[in-house]
């Protein structure tokens, strides 16, 4: 029982340290973070857990990534993310563009775009989310990515 509520409290910690788009702010995306550090240790977090890492980069500039923030919070998707996956949330605006992060992955051509990162560092699947226009396909998509 002790490593169970001690797992408990690791996963409760990351949720927080990791996963600012499930605060209530109002504003998911924190241009003060350094998503290269972060990434670093979602992989750690990744590898001891076997959980791929859903990333969701955007910026509070970018009315359309505050919206799918929004709308995600609502959706059957959330559980499934918060769930089953690595949750990371990466900003992108004038205040911090987080080169060292996006010097890792291909060009991202818009937003709010996402990324599925195995625990290897391997990139599985990264799209812009409007690709996903449907709910129901984007469950599918994240169904597909569980370890």
């Amino acid at each position: 029982m002790g490593v169970f509520r001690l797992g408990i409290a690791i996963l409760i910690f990351v949720c927080l340290t990791i996963s600012p788009i499930y605060a209530d702010s109002g504003k998911p995306y924190d241009p003060t973070r350094d998503a290269f550090e972060d990434y670093q240790n979602a992989l750690l977090h990744s590898q001891k857990e076997q959980k791929n890492i859903f990333v969701s980069i955007g910026g509070n500039w970018c009315t359309y990534c505050l919206k799918f923030s929004k709308d995600l919070k609502k959706s059957e998707c959330h559980q499934i993310i918060k769930d089953r996956f690595i949750y990371l949330n990466v900003n992108y605006s004038n205040e911090n563009k987080n080169r060292a992060f996006f010097a890792l992955f291909p060009k991202i051509n818009g937003y709010p775009y996402f990324m599925i990162i195995s625990p290897e560092g391997e990139l599985l699947e990264h799209a812009l989310v409007r690709k996903f226009e449907l709910e129901d396909d984007f469950r599918k998509m994240l169904e597909s990515h569980i370890n």
